[in-house]
């Protein structure tokens, strides 16, 4: 269980799904990661579609967590009604968006979330209604994103807030919001994610990130980063798939020098 995990302490290694084929899901569960991220919110899905690939991920033993829009208590009960492990909330910039994430995630008395016993996550109903609920208490993952100046300047309150599991460093959005928009590597950037780190670990809350490459990510990891996502579907495609080109042009390119 995600959730377990992170509350104990244990590092977890993801990447993101950003197109609908749970093929991908397969892949990326036998490729060895902890978690897949679902993303509703960039990827070309939409929520609706990311009940198949919920399914892949039981299927092959790998928690999801939907990313979806906003902190709308619909989406977000639909996504765990689906069976994710864990909900991520993006552009999360008060302690009020924090609430309303967590609220929206959790049952009566904690949270709003509306019940009902035959969704998928109870499994059509096998599941006891009582049972499941001390299940989604005990399981249910909140990570709610700062990704701005906003968010930045009110994490404290942010982090005061009972019900967040894991606060979930935005780093591309974030390295616009300090003025170096896509240089994830950049100092200014780097100052920002430090501190970030650095303040949820003293009041006890799991930070996670993201980056597009293990060397961006390690470090990090280093210093405590727990709910590490590196790359994307998309992008270890393309890339793979630059690099596959590249291969064949060389190997050309040489036989024709041997021809001359």
């Amino acid at each position: 269980m995600l959730a377990e995990a992170v509350r104990a302490g244990r590092t977890v290694v993801g990447t993101w799904l950003m197109g609908p084929h749970p093929s991908q899901v397969e892949i990326v569960a036998a490729s060895g990661f902890d978690f897949v991220v679902l993303d509703t919110e960039h990827g070309s899905y939409d929520l609706e579609a990311a009940e198949p690939l919920v399914r892949a991920a039981d299927a092959a033993g790998l928690p999801a967590v939907i990313r979806v829009q906003d902190a709308a208590p619909g989406p977000i009960a639909k996504a765990l009604d689906f069976g994710a492990q864990g909900v991520m909330v993006p552009h999360v910039d008060s302690a009020e968006g924090a609430r309303r994430a967590v609220r929206a995630a959790h049952f009566p008395p904690r949270g709003i979330r509306g019940g009902a016993p035959t969704v998928r996550a109870t499994r059509y109903g096998a599941v006891p209604w009582s049972e499941y609920l001390n299940r989604a208490a005990r399981s249910t993952l909140v990570l709610v994103q700062v990704e701005g100046a906003e968010g930045l300047a009110r994490l404290d309150d942010i982090l005061q807030v009972d019900g967040v599991d894991v606060v979930f460093i935005g780093t591309f959005d974030l390295a616009a919001s300090v003025g170096v928009p896509g240089a994830v590597d950049h100092p200014a950037l780097l100052a920002r994610v430090e501190e970030v780190v650095v303040r949820a670990r003293r009041r006890g809350v799991a930070v996670g990130m993201w980056m597009p490459t293990p060397e961006g990510l390690r470090p990090w990891v280093a210093r405590g980063v727990q709910v590490a996502t590196v790359s994307n579907t998309d992008l270890i495609f393309a890339q793979a798939c630059r690099a596959l080109v590249r291969q064949i042009r060389d190997g050309l390119q040489g036989r024709a020098g041997e021809g001359r």
